[in-house]
């Protein structure tokens, strides 16, 4: 896997530095790190149930093989709160989610109940300081106001309760109806939940290594090849839907200066300012990417050329205009030059998109425009009509 990824990285631009080299070789080695640990929890939910452990059971394997097949957080929690009603002869199990930020529970999920049966239905700990709300996850049966709202919101005298951990970090709280508070325990310490925690802690450990795929460690944005996976998905989407999909690629000029005279950590800096930058300038729909060294892309869904020229100086003018003191007096702005294409006007799939977007770029340096936009390969023929030609809006280039 290391090997694969230096690899990649090396076909898909050279290093530019030992710095570059070093950070690829550990996001290869936490990917590894993370399968390993993801295969460590498969092994040990099926040691549990091993006919040798004498706790197999028609259902328990049923659940087993539910829970293994998932990867989503939520629906590993759903399995396990649908196995214990099962348990407790089909009566109701709620999940409260545990939000820190506003120091305050609500439920989130439930097994045998209908959502309009607890929506908006949550408790309020602002009334603990950090050890009395510490006390409360130990044993939230005692809490009086648990009590009173699980009472009167759902006319349960009897409940069992207890907290969902990852590790050190409180993630939420399970209440199982018609069992005594004193049954918590026993949930905790049976296969159940054994099985459960596994699963749950395979399944962050999937994610974080799914986010190391999909993230450039940098910027925090999509990395490059997630990024070619989402141009793919997007252009078949287009093609169904019949709508535009235009890309718009970024250099920094003369950014291999900049790393070279502040040092690769500083000029990373200016790469999270940048970053910063076109999530602020992008909607939500829209894809912002690190795709190289000093290179952006921006994939824009339901755009057309026109409206992404627009866009792209729009971002070339906040860019230039932005100061990074790092850059010190009299260079503290920095310079950018960007290409933008569009499929389907100037490409028929998503390698061609990607394709005529980087030779508009390089016609930046050479009509000393800052924008460029691709133009179509000779008897070019379009998929089908996008909205803004239907407008009368020719497929030429030109630049601004």
């Amino acid at each position: 896997l290391v090997q694969q990824e230096l690899a990649y990285d090396a076909v898909v631009r050279p290093f530019v530095s030992d710095l570059e080299f070093q950070q690829t070789l550990d996001r290869a080695s936490q990917q590894l790190y993370h399968l390993f640990e993801a295969e460590q929890a498969r092994e040990e939910m099926n040691r549990i149930v091993s006919p040798s452990s004498n706790v197999l059971s028609e259902g328990l394997g049923e659940y087993l093989e539910r829970i293994s097949e998932t990867k989503d957080l939520d629906e590993t929690i759903q399995i396990f709160m649908e196995e214990l009603s099962r348990e407790s002869r089909q009566f109701p199990v709620l999940y409260f989610k545990y939000l820190p930020t506003h120091a305050s529970l609500a439920i989130s999920q439930a097994s045998h109940l209908a959502v309009e049966k607890f929506r908006g239905i949550g408790l309020d700990l602002k009334r603990f300081d950090p050890k009395q709300a510490a006390e409360f996850f130990k044993a939230p049966s005692r809490d009086s106001e648990l009590n009173d709202l699980i009472k009167q919101a759902f006319r349960a005298n009897e409940f069992a309760a207890f907290t969902h951990f990852n590790d050190s970090e409180t993630l939420g709280l399970f209440v199982v109806f018609n069992r005594p508070a004193t049954a918590a325990q026993n949930i905790i310490d049976g296969v159940l939940h054994q099985i459960f925690e596994l699963a749950y802690k395979r399944n962050i450990t999937l994610k974080e290594k799914h986010s190391i795929d999909t993230t450039d460690a940098v910027t925090g944005l999509v990395g490059r090849k997630s990024f070619t996976e989402r141009v793919e998905n997007e252009i078949s989407r287009a093609r169904r839907i019949l709508m535009p999909l235009s890309l718009i690629t970024i250099d920094i000029d003369q950014f291999h200066t900049i790393n070279e005279r502040l040092g690769f950590q500083q000029a990373d800096s200016i790469l999270k300012a940048i970053g910063a930058i076109l999530r602020k300038t992008t909607r939500v729909s829209d894809v912002v990417a690190r795709t190289g060294a000093d290179e952006f892309a921006l994939l824009f869904p339901h755009t057309g050329h026109v409206g992404a020229t627009i866009k792209a100086e729009r971002i070339r003018r906040m860019i230039e205009s932005t100061r990074f003191p790092l850059l010190g007096p009299g260079l503290g702005s920095l310079k950018v030059s960007i290409g933008v294409s569009e499929y389907p006007s100037f490409s028929s799939d998503a390698e061609s998109l990607m394709e005529t977007a980087d030779e508009a770029l390089l016609q930046v340096r050479t009509n000393g425009n800052k924008v460029c936009l691709a133009t179509a390969p000779d008897d070019f023929k379009m998929d089908f009509m996008p909205r803004e030609v239907k407008e009368g809006s020719e497929p030429s280039g030109f630049g601004l």
